[in-house]
């Protein structure tokens, strides 16, 4: 990108860093700094790809860290990241997990299997950011695809006071004991026609090797520190477009569901898929009813309910997308980059200063 800064962290002294005539570092942050830092000490210092915004943004700016999905890298996201950041104004981390993994908890792959302490490493990361670049340390977001957002969804379990949102697309919460400190802003986006981490869950996935928790079941303990009931009343669905803003939807349609916003079409999971004791969302219909001839006519479904505090936990239900980052073009488009964004650009955690 022509208008952003790379640079790849590494071990060395700051004084010893190279970044291009964009990526401005703070230059006495190391000063105060005890040598080297938790994130030196991990050990695991290579190939995270630190991209800032143009000397058009002053800062200090706000840091999204970008977590890919299972058995692959951290640059899987930059095409939706990288042209929103340069034009938003705010840093993008893409840290890589060991063996293509993140330890989420019950999922996935060698991290979870050898219980790495992805957590740990993760906030000292932020940390270590914090203290190089003219990062606003109140204006920290994650962004996780997948296995990136199971870990994205533990981090917040753990540490929900030290960022100020968590967005999610295709994931599932891995953890069964998930207690957030303080209520943050949560964006989840999911497709419906997921069967690799369904909606509604799965007792168990073979490939992943454990059970998959529900989008609701996921999202609860986040909804409970909210305040935030669960999403059940006709104005709390509201169909948009590939924009993720309120769509208008065809007089019949609307007519034949009664209710202003749509009945969501079942996805091809949503009874062989659900766990045990779970529900599929409210308003789920299923196939062959108005509901999904009026699917035809909107690319979401943005559901949330009123949280009692400032905080909000939102989801996207796609009934058109698989599993992955949703595409661009196509009846399955939503600018996911985007809508996240505009969600969570102005969410702020009470955390004030480096982490560690």
């Amino acid at each position: 990108m022509a208008i952003l800064g790379i640079i790849v962290a590494t071990v060395l002294p700051l004084a010893a860093c190279s970044p291009s005539v964009n990526a401005r570092p703070v230059a006495d942050a190391r000063s105060s700094v005890p040598h080297p830092n938790a994130y030196e000490r991990s050990g695991r210092v290579g190939a995270v790809a630190v991209k800032l915004p143009s000397a058009a943004f002053p800062g200090p700016y706000p840091l999204v860290v970008a977590l890919h999905s299972l058995y692959h890298s951290g640059d899987e996201t930059e095409e939706g990241l990288d042209s929103l950041a340069a034009t938003a104004g705010f840093a993008v981390a893409y840290p890589n997990g060991i063996s293509e993994s993140w330890n989420a908890g019950s999922c996935c792959g060698v991290a979870s299997a050898t219980r790495v302490d992805d957590v740990d490493w993760l906030r000292s990361l932020i940390s270590d950011l914090e203290q190089r670049y003219p990062i606003d340390p109140r204006r920290v977001i994650l962004v996780g695809l997948s296995n990136g957002g199971m870990m994205a969804l533990r981090y917040a379990c753990e540490h929900a006071d030290e960022i100020a949102g968590v967005a999610v697309v295709a994931a599932s919460l891995e953890v069964s004991d998930c207690h957030p400190s303080s209520p943050l802003d949560v964006v989840a986006v999911h497709g419906l026609l997921d069967q690799h981490v369904p909606y509604n869950g799965t007792a168990w996935s073979e490939p992943l090797q454990t059970p998959i928790a529900s989008g609701p079941a996921s999202l609860a303990p986040f909804r409970a520190v909210d305040g935030c009931p669960v999403p059940s009343q006709p104005d709390d669905s509201t169909p948009t477009g590939p924009d993720g803003l309120p769509a208008t939807l065809p007089p019949a349609a609307s007519r034949a569901q009664g209710v202003r916003a749509p009945v969501l079409p079942a996805g091809p999971t949503a009874s062989a898929g659900t766990a045990p004791g779970a529900t599929a969302p409210a308003g789920t219909a299923p196939a062959g009813t108005a509901a999904t001839a009026a699917a035809t006519t909107y690319t979401a479904v943005r559901k949330e309910a009123t949280c009692a505090g400032s905080a909000s936990v939102i989801e996207y239900l796609l009934p058109h997308a698989d599993h992955g980052w949703p595409p661009t073009t196509g009846p399955a488009a939503f600018d996911t980059g985007a809508v996240i964004w505009r969600t969570l650009a102005s969410a702020r955690s009470a955390h004030a200063g480096p982490l560690i």
